[in-house]
């Protein structure tokens, strides 16, 4: 499995819930008497690798939607200009 599908499989929602739970656990953890830094250690480390996830899932939509508009690009030019696309294929062969 790739990671391109392993992206899909990610629910930005989830991850972005729990990039801000290690947020705020992290503000936390600074905030107490006496400071937990394990806690935050543990915290940082959770936002790291659920802000990547979100990251991850937020650029491949983007690249998903940009094939998707340039498919529907050329099909709007095949559909406009059927003498230059066999033109252009015949100048090919």
């Amino acid at each position: 499995m790739t990671i391109d599908l392993i992206s899909l499989r990610l629910i930005a929602l989830y991850c972005a819930a729990l990039a801000g739970t290690g947020v705020i656990w992290g503000y936390y953890a600074l905030l107490v008497e006496p400071k937990a830094y394990m806690l935050f250690v543990v915290s940082l480390a959770l936002t790291a690798s659920n802000g990547w996830n979100v990251y991850r899932k937020w650029q491949y939509s983007l690249f998903f939607v940009f094939i998707l508009h340039f498919l529907l690009f050329l099909f709007l030019i095949l559909l406009s200009h059927p003498f230059l696309v066999f033109r252009f294929i015949a100048s090919r062969l």
